[in-house]
């Protein structure tokens, strides 16, 4: 499993985020709840029993929150 940091651009924003690529086209993505992040050991550990079982993740952070641009504030 390759694990690779990626950006993307969501309302003039950059968010962050880690794709885990397992080899296949099948490809889960992660959405943190509120105040979480994609770093959390829940998301981490739910990324490696996807991509275990032979899923590419995506996780990310959404603005304001973690490695993502923009305000906290701005979410609500």
């Amino acid at each position: 499993m390759r694990t690779e940091k990626v950006s993307f651009i969501s309302s003039g924003k950059i968010l962050a985020g880690l794709y885990h690529d397992a080899g296949n086209a099948r490809t889960v993505i992660i959405s943190h709840g509120f105040a979480g992040g994609k770093d959390s050991d829940k998301w981490t550990l739910t990324s490696k029993a996807l991509t275990a079982a032979g899923y590419s993740v995506l996780r990310f952070d959404h603005s304001g929150c973690g490695e993502s641009e923009g305000a906290f504030d701005d979410v609500t």
